[in-house]
């Protein structure tokens, strides 16, 4: 994890780097569809942030099981 701080020197936030985030896409399958799910924001993922939901833009045809990613802690 790579913690942030404020300009005061305490901790703002932590999130994934590259290799932790590798690791836990791992454990879902390649071809899942993944979607974050908050504005635009530069939000923090940690390991507890993903879960999969059946989703459909519209054409429910379509539905399927997509990995959510929170991104909401910013």
């Amino acid at each position: 994890m790579k913690v942030f701080h404020f300009e005061k020197g305490h901790e703002a936030g932590r999130t994934m780097t590259v290799s932790e985030l590798r690791e836990k896409l791992n454990e879902y399958p390649q071809d899942m569809p993944v979607f974050g799910t908050w504005e635009s924001v530069c939000g923090y993922i940690g390991p507890d942030d993903f879960c999969v939901e059946k989703i459909h833009k519209g054409d429910e045809t379509e539905e399927c099981d997509c990995l959510l990613i929170d991104v909401e802690g910013y």
